[in-house]
């Protein structure tokens, strides 16, 4: 029985072929890990948007209810303020829902914080 070395001493060009298929081997699951870890990228992206869009859903629900209109920027006063407060502090709880999960302010959590932001400069 012949040792590693002497194959390859033997016939080099088995031995590269073998050492070119063992990286394409790599390449291949090194990529299949690539794309597990995309999508688990964007199921934990698809995670964060929904809940940073339920106090969105619930404030403009508030909304349409109480003063049967969907556009907050028409509102003036004390009753932009209680819509504001609500969407306001249901952000700040989806926010602390992601730190006791230990998940990090994402770009999401910063698009949101700008949409609420405008939001308060335009009224």
């Amino acid at each position: 029985m012949r040792t590693a070395q002497e194959a390859v001493a033997e016939e080099p060009e088995v031995a590269a072929e073998a050492v070119v298929a063992a990286g394409a081997a790599a390449e291949v699951v090194a990529v299949a890990g690539a794309v597990v870890v995309d999508a688990e990228d964007n199921i934990n992206i698809m995670k964060k948007i929904i809940l940073h869009a339920v106090p969105v859903i619930i404030s403009v629900l508030w909304l349409v209810t109480k003063y049967q209109t969907y556009d907050p920027i028409t509102l003036k006063g004390p009753v932009f303020l209680k819509f504001y407060l609500l969407l306001l502090s249901g952000f700040y709880i989806s926010v602390f829902i992601l730190k006791f999960f230990k998940e990090q302010a994402s770009k999401t959590t910063f698009f949101f914080m700008i949409f609420i932001f405008l939001l308060a400069s335009l009224s």
